[in-house]
């Protein structure tokens, strides 16, 4: 994990705690407003490149 994207870590960890507190519609939402902000970081785009040309990513937390 800690060679994971930052911001994608926190937010996973944001959603597990959260979602064990609240109702499952609100763990959703909170997942799904997640999700859009992470989609426009550059650590997504670096991921996936790193994918596609078989390498390991460098997650900058951008």
């Amino acid at each position: 994990m800690a060679r994971a994207a930052p911001q994608a870590l926190r937010a996973i960890l944001d959603t597990v705690l959260l979602g064990g507190e609240g109702s499952i519609d609100s763990g959703l939402e909170f997942e799904t407003q997640a999700f859009g902000l992470l989609f426009a970081t550059e650590d997504m785009r670096e991921g996936t490149d790193a994918f596609l040309n078989k390498r390991k990513p460098d997650f900058k937390g951008l």
